[in-house]
């Protein structure tokens, strides 16, 4: 072999620790904080691509939450968001970004309830 070669599993076992420490880990301030997105802020496998590439452009915050955010983006931008289908499946799906958006559907729901209750 040659001493290119790259050995996938040499690398499972960090990326195991990668996901394990995402399946929790949530934005703790700014515009997809608790203050937006309460109570506990955006998961950061749900952040948009657009808002890392923001921190990636200027700087990702000091310690481990800055660690966490990068290693998503840097996951993001290669394409592989699909790796954390896993974690939404455990809470529930991917966070719904807009509010709008979800009163709008609420206020479909709500419509077709009562179109139905009235039908019958």
């Amino acid at each position: 072999m040659s001493d290119d070669y790259i050995n996938p599993s040499d690398y499972a076992g960090d990326l195991r620790e990668l996901l394990n420490e995402l399946i929790y880990m949530r934005m703790p301030f700014g515009m997809f904080g608790p203050k937006k997105y309460p109570p506990k802020g955006v998961l950061l496998i749900d952040l948009p691509l657009e808002y890392l590439s923001w921190f990636h452009q200027r700087s990702f915050p000091k310690g481990n939450l800055g660690h966490l955010m990068e290693q998503v983006y840097e996951l993001k931008a290669v394409g592989m968001d699909e790796l954390f289908h896993p974690i939404r499946k455990i809470h529930g799906g991917r966070t719904v970004l807009s509010p709008q958006k979800l009163k709008r559907e609420q206020l479909r729901q709500e419509i077709e309830a009562l179109n139905r209750s009235s039908d019958g």
